[in-house]
């Protein structure tokens, strides 16, 4: 009786606090819905097809340098702990960037996925490498102490900055890698907020920040590096492997089909999936502080099944309707988008699911698993465009068979976690 008003109450809580986050992202990502038509009309493929390879490459090194201490700050228990440890990627995200900075000086001007490229590029990589773990940081940080209403204001404002600067940007010769620029400049935005909102409550606790203690942390923490940076690495592998598969063999211009196709449909996705992943983790990291795993379990079975049920199922059935959405929301030079996002559907959808309770491996302590789970999905997608790619030369035919193995991967993958949840439930059960 207790347990099952307990999970009303955690499921009541867990839907307020998910609205809230949900909100800013609604309002971020109607916002792009409507500005598309206007960016698609702006811009070409080239164009998103260079912001494609820019968002792949900067996940590619910010796995890298930050080694995933920013996703550890929910499990700390006290508030000086977490603002420790949030100084640990950023610290390393700046020497890493600034290092790689550096070399940018010996650069040339050079071809790589199918873009001529320029030393300003690979800096604006690099700022943007920093700008966003930062922004990762604090965004744990105000997560952690439950201030919703905060995160969501952060992606309102980014949405905003973004848009209007992408927008303006469009009338101006004198700047290169314009949607690029747009981006940072929002992603900076967001971050000043989210920065002056911590220091106005936090500002006393930044006194506790002592190199002794972050290096206790860095060891304490170290699973964060070993597994789950590697996961992360190798998931910005696949993406990276994939655009650069798809503009060396098709062109920089069907890269950027590809990425809008992929974009639009992660619209309504992420209406849902960066909030509840993220309320999720922080209701079940708690519960299992409080050595309640069967509250995980529970929980992790409702969140699976509403993502199934009631996001991706409905999206699925509308998908047959992409093709006639893109040529008469974004033009005709956009029709084939339609088609890539009616193949990638199934393929994305089952990816949401899987995404809504991905953390359980965390919270659970079994990275090392997920990781190699991860690690042979993250091989086998590139791998699988790649030996279709040899025997058929369109890409729709390529990403068919893409989607259909990345869809049943990730099933299994779903049914892995739930089974997780239960394997834990039991033995709590039983001692």
């Amino acid at each position: 009786m207790y347990i099952r008003e307990f999970l009303a109450r955690l499921q009541t809580d867990f839907i307020s606090k998910a609205s809230i986050l949900l909100s800013g992202t609604v309002f971020s990502q109607v916002s792009l819905i409507l500005a598309s038509p206007v960016l698609t009309r702006l811009y070409g493929p080239s164009d998103f097809g260079e912001y494609a390879l820019f968002t792949s490459l900067s996940g590619l090194v910010a796995s890298i340098s930050t080694g995933q201490y920013e996703s550890a700050i929910l499990l700390t228990k006290s508030k000086s702990e977490s603002i420790n440890l949030a100084c640990v990627p950023i610290a390393l995200a700046t020497l890493v960037s600034f290092y790689l900075l550096l070399l940018t000086g010996f650069l040339k001007e050079n071809y790589f996925y199918g873009l001529r490229t320029y030393t300003q590029f690979i800096q604006l990589l690099l700022i943007g490498t920093v700008v966003n773990s930062a922004y990762q940081s604090l965004y744990y940080l105000q997560l952690k102490d439950g201030h919703y209403k905060r995160i969501s204001i952060s992606k309102v404002l980014y949405s905003i900055s973004n848009i209007s600067c992408s927008i303006f940007l469009a009338f101006t010769d004198e700047i290169a890698h314009k949607l690029i620029f747009a981006l940072l400049i929002g992603r900076t935005a967001s971050l000043f907020f989210l920065l002056l909102s911590f220091l106005k409550n936090s500002l006393p606790i930044i006194g506790f920040i002592k190199p002794k203690k972050i290096l206790k942390i860095i060891k304490q923490y170290k699973d964060f590096p070993m597994y789950s940076m590697p996961q992360a690495l190798t998931d910005s592998f696949r993406d990276n492997a994939l655009n650069m598969l798809i503009s060396s063999t098709y062109g920089i211009n069907t890269l950027g089909i590809y990425s809008l196709s992929q974009r639009i449909l992660n619209i309504p996705l992420s209406f849902f999936s960066s909030s509840i992943s993220q309320v999720f983790y922080q209701k079940a990291s708690k519960a299992s502080l409080e050595s309640q795993p069967h509250l995980v379990s529970g929980l992790a079975q409702k969140v699976a099944l509403f993502s199934c049920m009631g996001i991706a199922l409905p999206i699925l059935l509308c998908s047959a309707f992409f093709p006639l959405f893109f040529e008469k929301m974004f033009g005709s030079e956009w029709l084939d988008a339609g088609y890539i996002a009616l193949v990638i559907a199934p393929w994305l959808l089952a990816k949401f699911v899987s995404s809504c309770i991905s953390t359980m491996p965390i919270i659970f302590n079994r990275q090392k698993t997920f990781f190699l789970i991860a690690f042979v999905y993250n091989l086998l997608i590139p791998f699988v465009f790649l030996c279709v790619n040899k025997v058929s030369s369109h890409i729709i035919t390529s990403l068919i068979l893409v989607s259909i193995f990345g869809s049943s991967y990730l099933v299994f993958l779903v049914l892995w976690l739930l089974n997780l949840g239960r394997k834990n439930s039991s033995a709590d059960t039983t001692v």
